[in-house]
């Protein structure tokens, strides 16, 4: 097993509390790990930090056996182009159709117009929301944002996928659609990170559990893990 990501004696803490403290993990590729523990243990500070829109006080944190300390803008790009992200502070354009808002990621990343319309589509009728294509978004309902958030986070076939309870406020029936929907995703080598409250909704994919108390890591139970790559562009 190859480690995709290693956390060595990080801290990053912040003046209204939270955070993590002298954290030291790694995540290998392709595995499932849940995150959980009450508010305030740490768990969105270490999707912040793999998405680099945070950097430790202290310690060092390892993508790809390269030292964040290393990684030029042209890298932390690059990383994020590889993850897809379901966290809500990061919502969809109001005023732009779920067509456009699935195809502004590809766009960034320069993916063929020929290629990138073939990939929202099959998203699109994958999630379920064929008939809401061409519709503004600040017009779906919870459960149809939720499935519109997961469609745009894997049409940019991702490395790795960040999600932050992205089960909050749907129903049953639309969290075993979506964790069905993971489950296939895992199977094709995606690693996947999940911070949650409710660790239980998230058995079905057999994940490594990171149990996180005031910032420290307490406990964890093993499963198993496969192989993907995250690569960067040289040093």
């Amino acid at each position: 097993m190859k480690p995709l990501i290693e956390f060595q004696n990080v801290t990053k803490t912040y003046p209204t509390g939270g955070g993590i403290r002298d954290f030291t993990f790694t995540i290998y590729q392709g595995e499932v790990v849940v995150f959980t523990g009450p508010i305030g243990s740490g768990k969105t500070t270490i999707l912040r930090l793999i998405y680099i829109v945070e950097k430790p006080d202290f310690g060092d944190l390892i993508f790809d056996q390269t030292s964040i300390k290393k990684l030029k803008t042209k890298h932390i790009l690059f990383i994020r182009q590889q993850i897809g992200l379901v966290h809500p502070s990061v919502s969809l354009l109001p005023d732009r159709s779920l067509l456009d808002n699935l195809m502004l990621p590809l766009q960034i990343s320069k993916v063929p117009t020929h290629e990138a319309k073939k990939r929202v589509s099959q998203v699109i009728e994958h999630y379920g929301l064929v008939d809401r294509a061409d519709d503004f978004c600040d017009t779906f309902s919870t459960g149809e944002l939720v499935r519109a958030l997961f469609a745009r986070a894997v049409v940019i076939e991702p490395a790795l996928l960040l999600l932050d309870e992205p089960f909050a406020n749907v129903d049953t029936q639309t969290q075993q659609d979506l964790i069905e929907k993971l489950i296939e995703e895992h199977s094709h080598h995606c690693t996947i990170l999940i911070s949650t409250t409710n660790a239980h909704l998230y058995f079905p994919l057999n994940p490594r559990i990171v149990h996180l108390e005031q910032g420290r890591l307490i406990s964890e139970t093993e499963s198993g893990s496969g192989s993907i790559l995250l690569p960067l562009e040289g040093n």
